[in-house]
C-alpha cells in the first residue's frame, strides 16, 4: 500500500515539475536600426556594437506615442526594443518602438 502511495506521489511531483518553466529574462535595447527583416532585427547600440534579435508573430511595431505601425521601420531610425532572452540564449523582440 505504501509503495502505491509513493508511486502516485512521484507521478504527481513529476507532472508538476514537467509543467514548470523558469522565468525568461527581459531585455531592453536603445539604438540605431541597422537592418529589419520579418525574421530578425539588428540594432547598433554603441559605435561598432550591434545586437541581433529575432522577430516573431508576437512582435509589435509601434511609434513613439504607442500607436501600431503598418509599415516596417526604415534603416537609420532611432528605436527602443523591449524583448526577452529565451532559455536557449536567443534574444526575441517583443516591442519595437520607433522614436
Amino acid at each position: 500500500m505504501s509503495s502505491r502511495r509513493l508511486l502516485c506521489f512521484s507521478l504527481l511531483a513529476g507532472c508538476a515539475l514537467a509543467q514548470y518553466q523558469p522565468p525568461q529574462t527581459p531585455v531592453t535595447f536603445d539604438g540605431i536600426l541597422k537592418a529589419y527583416d520579418k525574421k530578425f532585427v539588428i540594432v547598433e547600440t554603441a559605435p561598432e556594437q550591434t545586437v541581433r534579435l529575432e522577430v516573431d508573430r508576437k512582435t509589435k511595431l509601434v511609434d513613439a506615442q504607442g500607436k501600431a505601425l503598418k509599415d516596417p521601420p526604415q534603416e537609420g531610425r532611432q528605436v527602443a526594443i523591449d524583448g526577452r532572452k529565451r532559455l536557449n540564449g536567443v534574444l526575441v523582440a517583443l516591442t519595437i518602438k520607433v522614436l
